[in-house]
């Protein structure tokens, strides 16, 4: 019983330090784009593919923030899963996808606190750039030159930072990503025999990130309260659970040690 008292009492302890309150963040991300398929004749798909993100986060209060965002989904394809008037099984044209995007975010833990999740909801644009090789692929099936296009946005989720020291965090993320529908420069409709994408509609998809935070400027310490205060107010409740022989005095000393 003593060994779980002790243990909690130290993750507690460990969880109560605070950091300094970072006014601005750089974070550095990677993961993976991935996206439903359209409900459409021809079953279009932005197939999965890696992300790399990069995002700017400015501190401005206690527990919101605004952050500007940068994706990149280089490796992705546009993917037909059914080819009007052909034997073939699908058709597939080389494609990278961008977003840029501005997002409030709410923070459920205060400035300076070793972890803080939070949640967000955001708007931006998504930028669907054909690559020089998918347009040479599309132009060996269809006589029609592949062109990008740019579409508005959102994304929503949530995730959340761990600290390592004043300069370092982690970071993780979760978001869904909604934008209007790309064509790609096709027919909007089966005109004539060959690949169309039906106009209007939306594209749905998730975006998972992992990676690494730098935090600069702000003051020691940790949101309203002083670290000390905090920190009691942290382990009080683990405190009052532990036997009476643990409290008298090997309480203050685990405390001693570990802040």
């Amino acid at each position: 019983m003593r060994g779980i008292s002790a243990a909690l009492l130290a993750a507690a302890s460990l969880l109560a330090q605070d950091f300094r309150e970072s006014t601005v963040e750089l974070d550095l991300g990677l993961g993976a784009g991935l996206f439903h398929r359209r409900p459409d004749p021809l079953r279009t798909k932005l197939t999965n593919g890696g992300l790399g993100a990069i995002r700017l986060t400015e501190n401005l209060w206690n527990h919101w923030s605004l952050e500007q965002s940068f994706g990149v989904n280089r490796f992705g394809n546009v993917k037909f899963n059914r080819i009007p008037n052909s034997s073939a099984p699908f058709a597939l044209f080389d494609q990278a996808n961008y977003s840029f995007m501005f997002n409030p975010v709410y923070h459920l833990t205060e400035r300076g606190s070793r972890v803080r999740p939070y949640l967000t909801l955001g708007a931006g644009v998504m930028k669907y750039s054909i690559t020089d090789e998918g347009r040479r692929e599309a132009l060996a099936l269809i006589p029609v030159a592949l062109q990008g296009s740019t579409k508005p946005a959102m994304n929503y989720g949530g995730g959340f930072k761990a600290r390592l020291s004043d300069l370092i965090s982690l970071r993780f993320d979760l978001r869904g990503i909604w934008s209007g529908n790309p064509t790609f420069g096709l027919p909007t409709s089966a005109v004539a025999p060959g690949l169309f994408v039906p106009s209007g509609g939306s594209l749905h998809g998730m975006q998972s990130t992992g990676g690494i935070g730098f935090n600069f400027g702000g003051a020691s310490g940790g949101g309203s309260k002083s670290t000390a205060a905090a920190r009691e107010f942290r382990l009080g409740p683990i405190k009052r659970s532990l036997p009476r022989d643990l409290m008298v005095g090997e309480t203050e000393r685990l405390t001693v040690d570990l802040t």
